[in-house]
C-alpha cells in the first residue's frame, strides 16, 4: 500500500512537457521500490518464520518418577534439579523437550523402544551396544544405608558378602556390581527410596543402596513421617558405594548423534561457566526450605514422635 502511494504521488508531481521521459523514470522508481519492498517483506517474513520452525522439533525425555531431588513428579509436575539442567540447556537449543517420568523400569523400556531419550542413565557395557550417550550431566553418589546397630564400614565391594542389599528395580551400578550380584551378595528390589528404608527398618534387607548423596537420603526421611520418626535409627556409611556419572541417551536406533553434538557443545558451556553446579546448589538449597520451612518444627516433630 504504501509503495503504491508513493508512486502515484511522485508520477502526478510530473509536467506534460516531460511526460515521455518521467513515464521511464517513474517506472524505473516504482520497479526499484516495490523490488526493494519484497525484499524487505522477505526479510521481514524470514525473521517471524524461522524461529518458529527452530522450535518446532519436540523431544520426549522420559526419566525416574520418583528420585527427589534430582528427578520426581509432585502434582503430575516434573521436578527436580535434573529437569532444572535441562530446562537451561532447552533455551540454548532449537528444541522442545517434553517430558515423562515413570517408574524407572517402565521409563528403560519405553527408552529402548525408541519413545524418547531417558535422562539419568548410567553406563554399564551391556547398555553402550544399546544406547548413544551425552557427555555426563551429574555425578551421583550411590550411599550405603544401614541401621544404626549394623557395624558394616565399606571400601569395597567384597565388603557386601553375605549381605542382602535393597537397591531400585531396574537399576543398575556398574559392571562390577552386575557380576557381583545374586552371588556375592544378594539383591532386593523395589520401587523407591521410602520402601527401601521401610525394609531396612524391618530387617528384610542389611543395607540400602540410596541417592543422589546424602542430600537424597535425607530428603526422602524428612518426606515421610514414619522415617522422620526413625532419622537416628539410620547410619549413612562415609565412603559412597559409587560415584556414577548420569547421562542423557537415546537408543541407538533412532539416530540423535547429531542431536547429543549440539546437547554436548551447550552441556560443556554450561558446565565450564559454573552454571550447572550453580542450578543444582541453589535448587537443593531451596527444596530444603520449601518443604520444611521451619527446620526446628521438623526437629520438633521428629522428637515427639520417638
Amino acid at each position: 500500500m504504501c509503495i503504491q502511494s508513493y508512486c502515484f504521488c511522485h508520477l502526478a508531481q510530473q509536467t506534460d512537457s516531460t511526460a515521455g521521459v518521467a513515464a521511464k523514470s517513474q517506472n524505473q522508481v516504482c520497479y526499484r521500490a516495490k523490488f526493494g519492498g519484497l525484499l524487505i517483506l522477505r526479510s521481514l517474513l524470514l525473521v517471524i518464520l524461522l524461529p518458529l520452525t527452530a522450535q518446532c522439533d519436540e523431544i520426549l525425555i522420559l526419566g525416574n518418577y520418583d528420585k527427589p531431588p534430582k528427578i520426581y513428579l509432585k502434582d503430575g509436575n516434573p521436578q527436580g534439579f535434573l529437569i532444572e539442567i535441562m530446562r537451561h540447556l532447552e533455551r540454548k537449543l532449537p528444541y522442545n523437550f517434553k517430558y515423562q517420568l515413570y517408574p524407572w523400569r517402565r521409563a528403560y523400556k519405553n527408552a529402548l523402544n525408541k519413545d524418547g531419550g531417558i535422562i539419568g542413565l548410567s553406563k554399564t557395557s551391556h547398555r553402550e551396544t544399546l544406547f548413544d550417550y551425552s557427555e555426563a550431566i551429574y555425578v551421583d553418589e550411590v550411599m550405603l544405608v544401614v541401621l544404626k546397630s549394623n557395624k558394616l564400614e565399606f571400601s569395597s565391594i567384597t565388603d557386601l558378602k553375605g549381605l542382602t542389599i535393597g537397591i531400585q528395580r531396574g537399576a543398575k551400578y556398574g559392571d562390577l556390581f552386575e557380576q557381583k550380584k545374586n552371588n556375592l551378595f544378594q539383591i532386593d528390589e523395589d520401587k523407591n527410596g521410602r520402601q527401601r528404608l521401610n525394609k531396612l527398618l524391618s530387617g528384610r534387607i542389611d543395607a540400602a543402596l540410596m541417592g543422589p548423596g546424602r542430600t537424597g537420603v535425607e530428603y526422602i526421611i524428612n518426606q515421610d513421617q514414619h522415617l522422620r520418626g526413625h532419622r537416628d535409627d539410620f547410619r549413612i556409611l562415609q565412603q559412597p558405594f559409587k560415584k556414577d556419572p548420569n547421562h542423557l541417551g537415546f537408543a541407538k536406533t533412532m539416530n540423535k548423534v547429531p542431536f547429543l553434538e549440539q546437547f554436548n557443545e551447550v552441556l560443556l558451556a554450561a558446565k565450564q561457566a559454573g552454571e550447572i553446579d550453580k542450578i543444582i546448589s541453589d535448587y537443593t538449597a531451596h527444596t530444603a526450605v520449601k518443604e520444611c520451612s521451619n527446620l526446628q518444627k521438623c526437629l520438633n516433630k521428629n522428637t515427639t514422635n520417638r
